[in-house]
């Protein structure tokens, strides 16, 4: 996981997993299959996912055994998914925009969690790593942009094709419910994390979602970020300080992916690639926000949870 072609973020400090090769593969196809529903709630989407998360999948779990390929493997797969959405799923443009059904797939490769850590780090005073996470986040972004744009390119398709529409959603209520059950073991899986953890990081991802859509009703959407990432922090931190649990940032992991916001960067800079001027700069701008949001949730709800220290003087007086 702390290789680069893994993503980074709160996923490049839990150790490297050493499961085997084909409990990862399932695992970032359960991951995808658990986050389609969230770019759009259509059976359409999940079936798209489930043969481009597969894809993904092979690949991802082929560079683990050829190092070497690994420093490129974000541009490889967008650049398959992105030629398979476009020659195989994306006729119709009644099913959503291709980005739409390209991104669950991509969504173990996207830096969003990355991206978040490192405002966080920043937000917290850690000037260089935040930095650095910072900028590695945005060239990882970039591989998976231009991969997309080198399926446009082999395919002959035009840029104009990169719209950025929604299809109707036809997935019952329940189906919606279940998919973070399968967003949540693919993590386990994929990130080989032991699975008696299922029961409180699944707790976690449904507070966190919960939080996150009450509050988002109430206060807006920023707000309602801000909210739901304090709460994961806060429950985390608790969490981790009794000694029989897990440390704080597997803890973390599942419930920080339902709120990082990568998916928007690439919308984002594809939009703008199809000359989508005004709606690509919206959805940059919205990243920017999110995810200082979500920074400076994380921080201050660790802050609040973490037990008083009782000073010396304190004890003594």
């Amino acid at each position: 996981m702390g290789a680069p072609h893994a993503g980074g973020g709160v996923r490049a400090r839990i150790p490297a997993a050493c499961g085997p090769w084909w409990l990862k593969l399932l695992g970032i196809v359960l991951f995808t299959l658990g986050f389609a529903p969230l770019m759009q709630a259509t059976w359409y989407e999940i079936g798209a996912t489930a043969v481009l998360g597969t894809v993904a999948a092979v690949l991802a779990v082929t560079a683990d055994r050829i190092p070497r390929y690994a420093t490129v493997l974000p541009l490889v797969v967008s650049t398959a998914v992105s030629v398979i959405t476009i020659e195989v799923f994306a006729r119709d443009t009644s099913h959503g925009g291709p980005v739409l059904l390209m991104l669950p797939a991509l969504f173990f490769f996207v830096p969003g969690d990355y991206l978040s850590a490192a405002a966080a780090e920043l937000a917290a005073g850690y000037i260089t790593t935040g930095a650095i996470r910072l900028v590695y986040s945005a060239f990882l972004l970039v591989q998976l942009y231009v991969g997309v744009l080198l399926g446009l390119f082999l395919t002959g398709t035009s840029t104009r094709a990169l719209f950025d529409i929604a299809a109707a959603s036809d997935l019952p209520r329940w189906a919606l419910f279940l998919s973070w059950i399968v967003f949540t073991t693919g993590t386990l899986l994929a990130f080989a994390i032991p699975f008696r953890l299922l029961p409180p990081l699944l707790l976690l991802v449904y507070v966190t979602v919960a939080v996150q859509s009450l509050a988002t009703k109430a206060i807006g959407e920023t707000a309602g970020t801000f909210v739901a990432a304090a709460v994961l922090a806060a429950a985390a931190t608790r969490l981790a300080l009794r000694p029989d649990r897990p440390p704080r940032l597997v803890l973390l992991l599942p419930g920080f992916f339902t709120l990082t916001v990568g998916s928007l960067g690439m919308r984002g800079l594809t939009t703008l690639a199809g000359g989508y001027v005004i709606e690509g700069f919206r959805d940059l701008l919205k990243l920017v926000t999110i995810v200082t949001a979500i920074a400076v949730g994380l921080v201050l709800g660790a802050v609040l949870a973490q037990p008083a220290v009782t000073s010396p003087s304190a004890e003594g007086g």
